[in-house]
């Protein structure tokens, strides 16, 4: 005690020495004291608050156990008022011997209700199976309830013994029993009413109808067997909703099992055994008989057959069912059990005869396309609209897929068709005519080059094997054909396109390293196009195969396997398809199949290439052949470029002996540019052969290459072959006269003529050559005067985007201008110079410095020449922006005279006057 009093007097000297540190505190002691006091009042509160509870779980406890002892007395008394009476009925003395005499007694009991309950189902079957047979013959109707009466209570009783695990099989097994036997006896004599109608009809005579007479017999006979059978089509229709993966095969309606008895004996007759209609190599044989059943009796069945379908199924579940509640599908789905037993007994047969196998597949695979073209069989009986439209694996996969599951069948077929390919490419690519420019190739020139009879030969040979695997509907056997035979055969055609590009390479190559060492001045044949005609095989052939590839990837087949095969490399259980993985997969049609749907990363990572390739392509990323379509897309890109070169090459060798002419100093200081022109009687000698070059050249390209490259092949010569040549070895090195300029101008017409002739474009390429010579025409010849200014502007129509001569311009404002003056201000600055050449007409093109290039190699022609610099401007551009030549835009490719051009012309002109 007196240590909680030492314990509460320290609290308390600690409480005061915390609130009364100052003076000024004792100010306030008052608020203090009361503070104190409320806290001591509401802590007195909760304290009469918790003791209030306390009470009351006190109570509570108390209650709660009294209430548990009183149960425990009376459970005592009960227990024991139990034993007594357990005692006195069993006559024991022991209480637990009377629990187990009694537990033995409650258990017999319970199997003597069993065995009522056993007794009283079994006199209801009998009831049931006897009420039916009685009224079979007085009242089919009755007998019929009867009997579905006893189909839906062995039905509820194989679902109660599902739900037991079997423990009672005798009763389900004798139910099923007498369910069996009635009904078969039920089939059997609603069959023989049928038969009776039918054999009134001479069926199955082709073209028969049911006679007036004997048609109300008949359709109560065929709606009599439908309604015996209705039960068990019902049960399998509730299956099929229940699981969805639930694939059996649609039961044959029973009249229409009757009515093909006589059609399944005949086709045995026909197509079994040593009769001459039953050959090995003639599967199409039975097809054909088959089709023609379809075709002898449809009408029966639309008139017969489909009235009573409609009546009897029409308010069940049942006619969901297109096997079941349209004649024409139950017809032919009663028709494949004996088609199916022939195809596997021939099989067995030809297994290990690859042609026979081969050709029973394909006439096999246009069998099925009959039947879901023109029949409109879906083969599984099935609700269509419960099926997704590109869902494979819901589509009937016809008898093809069924004979094509069995591996073995599979594998026999695919290695005999993928024989038979690589033997077809094998006799394309050996005759060596065949890789000559196709001529009669109906392709049109305009949209794609024309290709060569090996192209055109491996575009049939790929069309055929895929219309071979179209039809099939698994996306295994789908991705052997396509993996395993197209795309290897175009890999191997690209292979063999590109090996005379190499070798017609290494051999420019090395003819160029020859034509550096010699001092031959011989002009190349003009005439001759054996080069060329080489490199647009190999363009052609790829172009025309870019092409194909591009449509069969917009194929709606094509379009619905890369979607298959999207949807398998998303889920995350599978790595393989038909033996490949998916990356490999990828790799060899389209990277993006990778790619995820979500946020469209690549589930693995993957190279420059394949990046690139993942990229949309021609609207689409969709297409199986990315892959292919790169690989033949750097060959012509390639091929373009030798092309170009060998064009360029060829040109320059006929341009040697015109850049050679010294000649063009002549010309009067008195006549006028005008009256130069009229002094000049024709085009200068040394470019004939060059104007029959090119027209030779182009006039054979244009024969086999498509608009597109033809344009763009004209343009890039004219501007590489032509004119950087003509301006860095005769514009920017020559000294030309008044009269030389005039001739100049009239051989640039010439060639512009020739070029215009295969592409509008080809003007573009000649622009800065051909406002050279108009400034050297719009020169004065006087260097102090005088002379003639004439701007060339309104007489080109190539210069119409650029600025042309200021037709406001006065005559007496040109004619002051002296050459001597037009130098001065070309020189003194830019701002100048772009104002002289404004006076002369003249539009120019950017200030920027050209890029420095080493001499190309030729003959004859002086390295210590000066302007060198100027030469090949625009490859020098090329190589110093690092891009390629096709993706510059146009006016980079073809832009115009610049100043420090226009004043190496100026100056060349100065020189001559002094």
């Amino acid at each position: 005690m007196a240590s909680l009093q030492s314990a509460a007097d320290t609290r308390l000297h600690d409480y005061l020495d915390d609130k009364l540190q100052t003076y000024a505190d004792f100010t306030s002691l008052d608020q203090l004291i009361s503070n104190v006091q409320s806290q001591q009042t509401l802590l007195k509160q909760q304290l009469d608050e918790a003791q209030a509870d306390l009470d009351a779980a006190e109570e509570t406890s108390l209650e709660h156990a009294r209430e548990t002892r009183e149960r425990a007395t009376a459970s005592h008394k009960e227990q024991d008022s139990i034993n007594k009476r357990l005692l006195a009925f069993t006559g024991t003395g022991n209480v637990e011997e009377a629990s187990q005499l009694f537990e033995y007694n409650m258990a017999k009991i319970r199997s003597f209700e069993a065995v009522n309950k056993y007794s009283a189902m079994l006199h209801e079957v009998q009831s049931l199976d006897k009420a039916a047979r009685d009224a079979l013959q007085s009242s089919p109707e009755a007998s019929i309830d009867s009997f579905s009466e006893l189909k839906n209570l062995s039905l509820s009783l194989n679902t109660l013994e599902d739900d037991a695990q079997g423990a009672a099989p005798s009763l389900p097994l004798y139910i099923q029993k007498v369910e069996s036997d009635l009904w078969k006896a039920m089939r059997d004599s609603f069959a023989s009413d049928l038969q009776k109608s039918l054999d009134k009809m001479l069926w199955p005579k082709k073209g028969v109808t049911v006679p007036p007479t004997s048609r109300n017999d008949f359709e109560k006979a065929v709606m009599r067997l439908l309604a015996l059978q209705q039960p068990e089509l019902e049960a399998q229709v509730q299956r099929r909703k229940r699981d969805p993966h639930f694939c059996q095969q649609p039961r044959v309606l029973l009249p229409i099992e009757i009515m093909v008895d006589p059609i399944a004996a005949r086709f045995r007759y026909h197509f079994s055994g040593d009769k001459p209609t039953n050959r090995l190599d003639k599967p199409e044989y039975f097809f054909s008989h088959f089709l023609e059943l379809l075709d002898d009796h449809i009408d029966l069945l639309n008139n017969a057959i489909q009235p009573c379908l409609f009546r009897s199924f029409k308010d069940t579940s049942v006619a969901s069912e297109m096997a079941y509640f349209d004649a024409t599908t139950a017809y032919i789905t009663s028709l494949l059990p004996m088609l199916r037993t022939k195809l596997t007994s021939l099989v067995n047969r030809i297994a290990n005869q690859p042609q026979l196998l081969s050709h029973l597949i394909h006439e096999l695979i246009k069998f099925d396309t009959t039947l879901r073209e023109e029949w409109q069989f879906d083969g599984r009986g099935g609700n269509h609209s419960l099926a997704s439209a590109g869902d494979s694996a819901a589509s009937w996969p016809g008898l093809t897929g069924e004979l094509l599951n069995h591996q073995d069948i599979f594998d026999s077929w695919f290695y005999a068709e993928k024989e038979f390919a690589d033997s077809r490419y094998q006799s394309i690519i050996e005759d060596t005519s065949n890789f000559l420019l196709d001529y009669e190739d109906s392709t049109n020139i305009t949209t794609v080059s024309r290709p060569t009879k090996a192209a055109s030969r491996l575009n049939d040979l790929l069309a055929t094997i895929t219309s071979t695997y179209r039809p099939l509907v698994q996306i295994e056997h789908k991705l052997r054909f396509l993996l395993g035979i197209q795309i290897p055969l175009l890999e191997r055609f690209h292979a063999r396109l590109k090996d005379p590009h190499d070798a017609f390479t290494s051999m420019t190559g090395a003819r160029s390293k020859m034509n550096v060492s010699s001092s031959s001045s011989d002009s190349p044949d003009v005439q001759g196009t054996s080069e060329l005609e080489r490199l647009c095989r190999v363009y052609g052939s790829a172009e025309f195969l870019i092409k194909m590839m591009h449509e069969w990837g917009e194929d709606l087949f094509f379009l619905g396997l890369s979607e298959d095969l999207r949807r398998s490399a998303r889920r995350p259980d599978t790595t393989t398809i038909a033996g490949y993985a998916i990356e490999d997969i990828a790799k060899r049609t389209n990277p993006s199949l990778l790619n995820s749907e979500v946020d469209g990363a690549s589930s693995s990572p993957m190279t420059n290439t394949e990046t690139a390739l993942s990229q949309p392509q021609n609207g689409s990323d969709s297409s199986l052949f990315t892959t292919t379509i790169f690989l033949y897309t750097q060959l012509t890109q390639s091929t373009y470029s030798v092309l170009l070169k060998t064009l360029v090459s060829q040109i320059h060798e006929t341009l040697r002996p015109y850049i050679r002419l010294n000649n063009w100093v002549y010309g009067s200081d008195d006549l006028s540019n005008k009256k130069q022109d009229s002094r000049i009687t024709g085009t200068t000698a040394e470019l004939t052969t060059s104007l029959t070059f090119l027209t030779n050249q182009f006039g054979f390209l244009a024969k086999v290459l498509s608009r597109v490259p033809l344009r763009r092949l004209v343009r890039e010569v004219a501007r590489q072959g032509v004119d950087a040549f003509l301006f860095d070895y005769v514009l920017s090195r020559r000294k030309i006269g008044a009269g030389g300029a005039a001739q100049i101008r009239h051989d640039m017409d010439a060639l512009e003529g020739v070029l215009s002739r295969y592409a509008s474009s080809a003007t573009s390429g000649l622009r800065r050559l051909r406002e050279g010579v108009n400034l050297l025409n719009a020169l004065p010849s006087n260097a102090y005067g005088g002379g003639s200014v004439q701007g060339q502007a309104e007489e080109d129509s190539w210069a119409s985007n650029e600025p042309s001569m200021n037709h406001n311009q006065s005559n007496s404002s040109t004619l002051a201008l002296s050459l001597q003056n037009i130098e001065s201000r070309l020189f003194a600055s830019n701002d100048q110079a772009r104002a002289v050449l404004r006076e002369l007409g003249m539009g120019y093109g950017s200030l920027a410095e050209p890029p420095t290039y080493p001499e190309p190699a030729g003959r004859g022609i002086s390295a210590a020449i000066p302007g060198a610099s100027l030469r090949s401007r625009a490859a020098g551009r090329r190589a110093t922006m690092g891009v390629a030549e096709d993706s510059l835009p146009v006016n980079e490719l073809t832009r115009g005279l610049n100043v420090r051009e226009a004043r190496l012309v100026v100056q060349s002109r100065v020189e001559l006057t002094r």
